[in-house]
């Protein structure tokens, strides 16, 4: 039995989806792709051997041979879309950030909860072989008690997405497209403490996108540790890296992202207490490793590793951030 899937956006990232999808023929079938530009779906629908193609996001969820969705359009968009999917009775993985608040990820739950479909959040650093292995470490090194971990890149105007320019369609661009990323793998290593504040600044160094794009974000949790998330669009060559300090020892990742990978693909290398024990290319990547997982859960009738649920602290510390970095002070988390 095979998944027919639909992706809905096909810009760069859902691009990167559709090769996925492509990889796992096993597992899917590609039926439609849904994109409001005709000539982009048309591209992609030819491109990737879909069934058909579709402008309208409507007249596609009508399609009874779909039975999943990918929702890899701008942040503003995913809830409403994800509601009406899930209405639909359509399984949905939805690209990171899952939604831009707690408010709207709780609608999203609720409605795919009803509808007794599954929603999987597009949160791709946990499907790293590398990033694995440095969280099973802990059970020899011990809970850790201070995190850095720094995503510093470069979004260049007029290569970036048109839609990045708008605060609206980002949820506010550093926070909600970097900070998504590395605040899930955060809590992931530090489960199951919970995080008990936040404080946040954050920068506008480049008028051509409305948001900030510069951030720092420091979290406590309610054993005494800490971490802190440095994220930045104005670093050329980047710098992709993190360092967890244990009671044991310490792990060091570094990302490289090479010129014939996708967006979201990279090589890591992982360093526990100073050895070098992973380096390189995945294969299969972790991009296709998130879909599998994806289509493994409707497959098997079971809740996904990124399910909305376990991400949805996340998503609270995101939100906390972005009210941290515009008010000033240290927010609390309430989950």
């Amino acid at each position: 039995m095979k998944v027919g899937m639909a992706v809905i956006g096909c810009g760069r990232i859902g691009q990167v989806h559709l090769r996925s999808i492509a990889k796992l023929s096993n597992l899917a079938n590609l039926v439609a792709v849904v994109d409001s530009c005709e000539e982009i779906a048309i591209k992609s629908a030819n491109k990737f051997s879909a069934k058909r193609w579709y402008s309208s996001i409507d007249v596609a969820l009508e399609d009874e041979e779909i039975s999943a969705v990918v929702v890899a359009l701008p942040h503003l968009f995913h809830k409403d879309v994800t509601i009406k999917a899930a209405k639909a009775g359509k399984h949905i993985l939805v690209e990171k950030p899952l939604a831009l608040n707690l408010a709207q990820t709780d609608a999203m739950i609720e409605a795919c909860e009803s509808a007794r479909v599954i929603l999987m959040a597009g949160q791709s650093r946990r499907y790293f072989q590398a990033l694995q292995h440095a969280k099973t470490q802990l059970e020899n090194l011990g809970p850790p008690f201070s995190l850095n971990y720094i995503w510093a890149v470069y979004a260049e105007e007029g290569k970036a997405p048109e839609w990045w320019r708008s605060k609206d369609l980002t949820g506010g661009l550093i926070i909600p497209m970097l900070g998504s990323h590395t605040i899930d793998y955060t809590l992931w290593m530090f489960e199951p403490r919970r995080p008990v504040n936040v404080y946040a600044r954050a920068y506008s160094n480049h008028n051509y996108f409305e948001g900030d794009d510069e951030a720092i974000i420091f979290i406590t949790f309610d054993d005494g540790s800490m971490a802190v998330n440095h994220l930045s669009h104005n670093v050329k060559p980047r710098v992709h890296q993190g360092l967890i300090v244990c009671p044991h020892g310490n792990i060091v990742f570094k990302h490289d992202h090479l010129p014939h990978q996708p967006v979201g693909v990279d090589s890591i290398s992982l360093w526990i207490n100073g050895n070098l024990c992973m380096e390189g290319e995945q294969e299969p990547d972790n991009m296709v490793l998130e879909m599998k997982e994806f289509l493994d859960s409707i497959l098997q009738k079971r809740l996904p590793l990124t399910s909305a649920n376990a991400i949805r602290g996340g998503i609270s510390i995101v939100e906390a951030a972005e009210l941290s970095a515009k008010e000033r002070k240290i927010i609390s988390i309430v989950q």
